[in-house]
């Protein structure tokens, strides 16, 4: 697993050069985003995966190519026995890769709405939030 902390001062003009690492399809939707902390989070979420992905079968990064589950998952074509999981929040990205199917979800500790825990939660995270003192930290 790796977490990437993304510095405060990172601007996106100044990572531009590095969207070419990255496929047309990413590119696009970071083209669509509009707060420069997305545009960012967007762009390193696939380079961690592609980091990862040269790492362990040591494709050359142009021959990377990225399929879509139905939900939006990201699977590698080359090797879809290659599990891996992406997330970001806040001005961090989370990466893993496993031998099995893996999911990660990392969020930042803020504010949350407790309906949200009453509607979606199971009763023993219920109670785990609830024995806890900070509720958004027991959320989270």
């Amino acid at each position: 697993m790796i977490i990437l902390s993304i510095d405060s001062d990172l601007t996106f003009e100044a990572c531009t050069p590095c969207l070419k690492l990255v496929s047309e399809k990413r590119q696009e939707k970071i083209k669509k985003l509009y707060f420069e902390k997305d545009k960012l989070l967007s762009l390193f979420a696939e380079l961690l995966a592609r980091y990862g992905i040269i790492q362990k079968y040591h494709i050359p990064n142009e021959m990377i190519q990225f399929g879509y589950g139905s939900y939006g998952k990201p699977y590698l074509l080359n090797h879809p026995e290659y599990h891996f999981s992406l997330s970001h929040s806040g001005k961090c990205v989370a990466w893993i890769e496993s031998p099995f199917p893996v999911g990660i979800d990392i969020e930042q500790i803020r504010n949350f709405d407790k309906s949200i825990s009453e509607a979606y939660f199971s009763q023993k995270e219920k109670e785990f939030i609830q024995s806890q003192s900070d509720f958004n930290t027991a959320f989270c």
